[in-house]
């Protein structure tokens, strides 16, 4: 599904089931790991036009399509490495670029994407060595301020003997700037500059094509550059293991997983932030669940279980009780093959989030529950259109209210829809919507409310 382009989720959400904050690892790492993105975008085309950086961009576009009109007959290769490289120009209007609940701003939105990967396939299926790079080059009409890149760095390699052993090894960096208004932000009213990375190893071995063992690990890592957001720096490290039983097209596991979490400058006496009231944490989770197999009518996994969080410390820096008490969690993503024409998508789950404190913001809790579902459809029209619709509501809920305040609950009801137009095999093109309302349950936290529409087009060249 084609969706509104803008910010890629990051990598590494406060919660160990990875469930929709995966949007980064599915873009760069299409041909190992299969997001979603939200995007923060009024002014006349005339005023676009008088801005050299958006003739540039699409002279940039325009001169990229010809170039490949003329010469794409195929893929690049140099021996068995396959090179592919690729250019994308959004155009996209916000109606609330700064998602504030009253005093709402538009703005038209250019976002210019090159991308490179490098793929060399090796000759036995599940060997591979990848390396790809992209950015996202955002360009706003009037509100320049809030212009933005978003730098993607990914490398990884994957081994499979005939034995049934395999080994899987990644790396992924992400250079980026929120814009004032994106939910990362927390209303500092400042660009939110922050660099992560993330490594990854897994390790597993096949029995007999019956029963799989695996062990995995992860490193994350993500610091802010300027002082007034490094009380968001942050490490984690995850271990876990899984098992599963292939009965026909299922695969019935089990999983454990535990994460360490340390909020480095928190501990450092940073913006009234101590090792005394840091949110540092420990995470363990229990699974079940099961996946379809490839090729049948249903494809995809669901996975429920426990989880338990430990905080080494009582509170945060502003008096909120860390709430300890252990959830109910569960993920599950799952696509209906109707027909070749028609398929639907059921999607779903259920995850702990951090939420730091801001200065202006005391009321904040440090951390909510996150419960969100939706349902979606792909209708293929013909042999190269098709349209897409997606419905998703989010709820908040927050643990670790402040006293004296309500409840926190926010409620985000979103539709998306697109229409996708693939002229031939290396270019792509299409039309994007989405409307997303946000509401608070009480008066109080009505600052927190906020409605936003977006629209717009894009053209992709893939050679």
């Amino acid at each position: 599904m084609n969706i509104l382009p803008g910010r890629a989720a990051d990598p590494e959400a406060n919660n160990l089931t990875d469930s929709k904050s995966a949007a980064f690892y599915d873009e760069i790492a299409d041909y190992q790991i299969s997001g979603r993105y939200d995007s923060g975008g009024e002014m006349s085309m005339q005023a676009a036009i008088n801005q050299p950086v958006k003739i540039f961009f699409l002279l940039s576009a325009f001169l990229f399509v010809w170039t490949a009109s003329v010469c794409a007959q195929g893929n690049i290769h140099l021996g068995r490495v396959q090179l592919t490289a690729g250019l994308k120009y959004a155009g996209e209007y916000n109606d609330n670029i700064f998602r504030d609940a009253d005093d709402e701003e538009s703005d038209y939105i250019h976002i210019v994407t090159p991308s490179l990967k490098l793929l060399y396939p090796g000759t036995n299926p599940g060997n591979y060595v990848q390396a790809k790079y992209n950015v996202d080059i955002a360009r706003y009409d009037d509100y320049s301020d809030t212009d933005y890149e978003d730098h993607r760095l990914f490398g990884g390699f994957g081994y499979r003997s005939p034995a049934g052993i395999y080994l899987m090894a990644d790396d992924a960096y992400q250079n980026t700037a929120d814009p004032y208004g994106s939910e990362n932000t927390y209303n500092d009213g400042v660009q939110t500059e922050r660099w992560n990375n993330t490594f990854n190893t897994t390790a597993g071995y096949d029995f007999a094509n019956t029963y799989t063992v695996e062990a995995y690990a992860r490193h994350f890592v993500e610091r802010y550059d300027k002082n007034v957001d490094k009380y968001q720096d942050r490490t984690r490290i995850t271990a876990g293991g899984m098992a599963l039983y292939r009965f026909n097209d299922i695969q019935i596991l089990g999983e454990l997983r535990a994460a360490v979490v340390e909020y480095d400058e928190q501990n450092d006496d940073i913006d009234g932030w101590d090792d005394n009231n840091s949110q540092d944490h420990t995470l363990t989770e229990a699974l079940l669940g099961f996946r379809f197999q490839p090729g049948g009518k249903i494809v995809g996994n669901a996975k429920i279980g426990y989880q338990t969080v430990s905080f080494e410390n009582n509170e945060d820096k502003n008096g909120n009780k860390y709430d300890d008490d252990p959830q109910i969690i569960g993920e599950a993503d799952l696509e209906y093959f109707l027909s070749e024409q028609t398929t639907f998508n059921l999607f779903g789950g259920r995850s702990l989030n951090m939420s730091v404190t801001a200065d202006n913001a005391d009321d904040v809790s440090s951390s909510y529950m996150n419960t969100y579902g939706g349902v979606g459809v792909t209708q293929k029209i013909m042999s190269r259109f098709s349209v897409n619709v997606e419905y998703e509501r989010n709820v908040e809920d927050y643990l670790d209210v402040s006293s004296g305040n309500d409840d926190k609950l926010l409620i985000a009801n979103t539709l998306r829809g697109g229409l996708d137009y693939d002229i031939n095999d290396w270019l792509d093109a299409g039309l994007i919507f989405s409307y997303k309302d946000k509401k608070s349950d009480t008066n109080q936290y009505d600052d927190d409310e906020y409605t936003v529409t977006q629209y717009g087009f894009f053209i992709e060249l893939t050679y």
